[in-house]
Parts: C-alpha cells; sequence; structure tokens
C-alpha cells in the first residue's frame, strides 16, 4: 500500500498521522519546517472533545 501524505505536521496533521498507523495505514507527514515549532507549542489550549479523540487514538501525552 502507498502510503498517504499528510501536510503539515501541526496538531491535525499529526492526529491524522497517528489515525492512520493505528488502522495500519502508511503515511509521510511533510512540512515546511526543518525541525520543532520555535517559541512555544502550535496549540497551547486543547478542547475537551479533542482531548478526548486523542484518548480514543491510545495518545496519552505527557
Amino acid at each position: 500500500m502507498d502510503p498517504v501524505i499528510v501536510a503539515g505536521a501541526g496538531p491535525t496533521g499529526l492526529t491524522l498521522a497517528l489515525a492512520l498507523a493505528r488502522h495500519g495505514v502508511p503515511s509521510v507527514v511533510l512540512d515546511e519546517a526543518d525541525g520543532p515549532p520555535r517559541g512555544g507549542p502550535r496549540s497551547a489550549v486543547l478542547r475537551p472533545d479533542t482531548v478526548a479523540l486523542y484518548e480514543r487514538l491510545g495518545h496519552r501525552g505527557p
């Protein structure tokens, strides 16, 4: 199976890549940045439904 190209390594792109992986679908994440974001996180506040989605995907974070 060819990998799905995910455009962007922000919260949405990485969540999509995680969901694809959980379903056995390979992906390649492309981002214009060459490393982690500078100056702090790209998403400082998570809505309760977003936290629930992360938990369903098996991502609990630190």
